[in-house]
């Protein structure tokens, strides 16, 4: 048995329709005016388990997860960025396809797709503070005074 597209989007409208619908005497009219068998469909929907169903596009014309391409900024601007801008500014300069180029030109790798933009720039912020520290001890460490 095969399925057509219209047959999938016909069984999505007649499912959209159900859960939309309040009462269960309104699904029963619904499903009686379209459907041939509503029994046989209701029965048919209860043994689905959705645990078990693989995972695919949530939405059909959703477009398949873009990685993030390579970024135009190298991690000296991004962290001059960090530092001329304070975190309302940069939030509102930048989107968050601009911050995740600058998470991947950082890390080599993309955020998590639920990733805002301010826990990009949190992300960001605590690599670049944490880099400052670093230089703050690695000066205190060569300076004749503390040796």
């Amino acid at each position: 048995m095969y399925l057509s597209k219209e047959n999938i989007n016909t069984l999505h409208n007649i499912i959209t329709e159900l859960n939309r619908l309040e009462s269960e005497s309104e699904q029963k009219a619904y499903l009686r005016e379209y459907t041939e068998d509503a029994d046989l469909l209701l029965q048919t929907l209860r043994t689905v388990n959705k645990k078990k169903l693989p995972k695919g596009k949530r939405n059909p014309q959703e477009s398949e997860r873009k990685d993030v391409s390579p970024s135009i900024y190298n991690e000296k601007e991004i962290n001059l960025i960090f530092k001329e801008k304070d975190e309302k500014t940069l939030l509102d300069t930048y989107s968050l396809a601009e911050l995740r180029g600058m998470y991947y030109a950082i890390y080599q790798k993309s955020p998590a797709v639920k990733s805002k933009k301010e826990d990009i720039y949190k992300i960001l912020k605590n690599r670049f503070s944490t880099m400052d520290r670093a230089a703050a001890f690695t000066h205190l460490s060569s300076d004749s005074t503390y040796k």
